[in-house]
């Protein structure tokens, strides 16, 4: 039960075929009572509509309670029986209805993409349960992707009506910084922070509880990414109270009226153990590794790339192109920079797929 639009708290404006659904529907239907009519048939009992004056607007509006109603369903039914002859709406709502969840996707952007992290998917879909909430954990050697496994959680987050808050070094140094960005994304400045009466410990749980007050009162999920946790040269990258007290806020994500509202992914975290008061329960781990990525998942992400730029390559070219890479990845040609194995699969690869397009076109 994961579907991207079906499944979703809100109407996903994000993905493409989200937009094309209420452009087309304000092209077929552009009558304000057309418009209440077809929402009205979706189900008995729904929240009205404010009625906008435009059908852009009362679109929109119809669009988002549907999805929180669990009605978009009904509303395609309703659009077959009454547009049977409208091609461009009905590819629309097969794509709609055929659409993987954000957490599986591998390509964010022309230079962001994921070839493997199935395990890593799992384990973060697993960590961001609305039953069982966990803290994720993601170690590894450096340069060994724990850092990208922050597009999956924003995926997953984006399906779940969440806004996502990336701290690393860079962004913040101390505690004080981290938790100033996190109040930010709960609308609220540095003036709502409790101050620091007693130990730190007691001020890291009045830190949580109002953080819970702020996210209850606007009703707005807050899930956290945390990375640069470890140490370099010996030393901490970041103030290690910041650490702490995330190892509270933990312990926080078991109380249901908090978890409801945050999710914490922990990137590079130091410890080779986990803190005395964590529960097994509490927590899961990824463990990133360079030498993860073979051939295979080279293969499965040319054949998603292939789908997203709608251009066909035949099986025994796919798998020689991916063979190619892996080849390359281990004696790279010149110019290839790349001190990694991941850095010298992902710049190989974007000189293949650049070299696939120009064929293509």
């Amino acid at each position: 039960m994961d579907h991207p639009f079906f499944d979703a708290v809100a109407y996903p404006w994000d993905r493409e075929e989200a937009r094309q659904l209420h452009k087309l529907l304000t092209e077929i239907l552009k009558k304000n009572g057309d418009i209440e009519n077809m929402y009205a048939k979706c189900r008995a009992g729904l929240p009205p509509l404010t009625l906008p004056a435009n059908a852009d607007e009362l679109w929109r509006e119809a669009l988002q309670q549907l999805t929180i109603q669990s009605c978009l369903q009904k509303l395609f039914e309703l659009i077959r029986n009454q547009f049977p002859s409208t091609p461009a709406i009905l590819n629309v709502i097969i794509a709609i209805e055929t659409a993987r969840p954000s957490y599986e996707i591998k390509i964010f952007n022309t230079d962001i993409f994921i070839l493997d992290c199935d395990k890593h998917r799992q384990a973060i879909k697993n960590s961001t349960s609305d039953i069982a909430a966990k803290a994720l954990l993601v170690r590894g050697d450096p340069k060994s992707g724990k850092s990208h496994c922050r597009y999956i959680l924003q995926s997953i987050a984006r399906d779940k009506g969440a806004e996502v808050v990336y701290l690393y070094d860079g962004i913040i140094t101390t505690l004080q910084e981290a938790i100033e960005n996190i109040f930010s994304a709960l609308g609220a400045g540095s003036d709502k922070i409790p101050q620091q009466l007693s130990t730190d410990e007691a001020w890291y749980k009045a830190v949580c509880i109002k953080m819970k007050e702020l996210a209850t009162a606007q009703n707005k999920k807050i899930w956290i990414v945390a990375d640069d946790l470890g140490y370099i040269n010996g030393g901490p990258i970041l103030d290690t109270r910041i650490r702490m007290f995330f190892e509270q806020f933990t312990l926080f994500l078991q109380d249901s009226s908090f978890s409801k509202f945050f999710r914490l992914m922990l990137i590079n975290y130091a410890e080779p153990t986990t803190p005395t008061k964590w529960k097994s329960h509490m927590w899961t781990e990824v463990k990133a590794n360079e030498n993860d990525i073979q051939q295979n998942h080279v293969e499965d992400f040319l054949k998603d790339w292939a789908a997203f730029q709608k251009i066909t390559i035949l099986e025994q070219d796919l798998k020689a192109v991916a063979g190619e890479i892996i080849e390359q990845s281990q004696n790279p040609p010149e110019g290839i920079i790349g001190h990694s194995r991941l850095e010298r699969i992902h710049e190989i690869l974007t000189l293949k797929l650049d070299e696939i397009l120009r064929k293509a076109s």
